[in-house]
């Protein structure tokens, strides 16, 4: 009776292998699963975030009263771009503007004015430091020249100043912008210190 009671209990082989086959594929699943987990967080921890967006720098303020700068005005908040922009190395034309009380003039980039310092002499400035941050000078960066609107008949050329930079003369006499001169067509500059004036053609 208890061998008969005991082939009942014991299970078919085919049971076992059917049982066996269960476990693995268990296994299997779980290994899956645990490697897909695995990709997915090297895959989040890998990922570069974004760097943080920096600060605008606040616009510096110029005195235009000090420093030989022969300013009379109030702080500008900045100053026109000093250099011509061009591309590809090609020619940048220097315009005319007109004023009714000063007549025409040469404008830079953007149609601002132009201006001499009547304390340079022929091809030499003597404008730096405070006075270059008040009168920012016209410059050209390697590569770029510079060609005459109509109605401007004198000769451009360039000269080297102390911080290597090339700026540009008009009939020997170097070229400059007036940091108070907001738009294209202001001649804030004309007359300041009863040494900056207009570059007439």
């Amino acid at each position: 009776m208890m061998i008969e009671e005991m082939g009942r209990a014991r299970p078919s082989g085919r049971r076992m292998a059917r049982a066996g086959a269960l476990v693995a594929l268990a296994a299997g699943a779980t290994l899956l699963v645990a490697a897909c987990s695995s990709g997915s967080a090297a895959g989040a921890g890998g990922a570069a975030s974004a760097p943080a967006a920096t600060a605008a720098p606040a616009a510096a303020t110029t005195d235009l009263t000090g420093g030989g700068g022969y300013g009379g005005g109030a702080a500008a908040t900045q100053a026109p771009a000093a250099s011509a922009e061009a591309e590809g190395g090609e020619a940048y034309e220097v315009g005319l503007g007109k004023d009714a009380t000063v007549g025409s003039y040469l404008t830079g980039e953007g149609g601002r004015t132009l201006y001499i310092f009547t304390k340079d002499s022929p091809g030499k400035t003597v404008c730096y430091d405070q006075c270059a941050a008040n009168w920012p000078p016209f410059t050209l960066t390697a590569g770029e020249t510079i060609k005459a609107a109509a109605g401007v008949s004198g000769t451009f050329g360039t000269i080297t100043r102390t911080d290597g930079s090339s700026q540009v003369t008009y009939k020997e006499q170097p070229l400059y912008y007036y940091v108070a001169d907001k738009k294209a067509g202001d001649v804030v500059g004309q007359g300041v210190g009863g040494v900056w004036f207009v570059a007439a053609p």
